[in-house]
């Protein structure tokens, strides 16, 4: 529920309050099963938002590192790809 709800933060423009909603998600729910969603969206936040695309890689490979099945997978890594091609 917090994925859906950060990702439309994002598309409302509310990248703080998407921030706020995502934060510290992955220590406290460490098996739930949006933690995935809750990373891709956390690397498009530090891409988009907060400029620091370095970042967002280090996200994008954990995640699909630690997720290689996991649906968001396939997303994540498109956006790794386009993160790359703009480097």
């Amino acid at each position: 529920l917090i994925a859906p709800l950060a990702q439309a933060a994002v598309r409302s423009g509310k990248p703080q309050l998407a921030g706020q909603l995502i934060r510290g998600f992955d220590k406290k729910h460490s098996v739930h099963a949006d933690i995935a969603k809750v990373y891709l969206v956390g690397a498009q936040l530090m891409a988009e938002w907060g400029g620091k695309p370095e970042e967002a890689r280090r996200i994008l490979e954990s995640l699909l590192k630690r997720f290689p099945d996991d649906k968001v997978a396939v997303e994540a890594g498109r956006y790794l790809e386009v993160l790359n091609r703009t480097a």
